[in-house]
């Protein structure tokens, strides 16, 4: 097992701007009524390479 290469996974944090969106629909499947606004804040995301 010593002679095993050893790595480190390449990742990099990505900024993620919040904001407000409008999420569901009036129009189209009963379960996505009422389109209606959704404010989330600014998170961070990993990209794995």
């Amino acid at each position: 097992m010593d002679d095993m290469p050893t790595f480190e996974p390449q990742t990099s944090i990505r900024h993620v701007p919040g904001g407000t969106f409008l999420m569901g629909s009036d129009w189209h499947y009963r379960d996505e009524r009422p389109a209606h606004k959704v404010a989330i804040g600014a998170s961070g995301s990993t990209r794995r390479r």
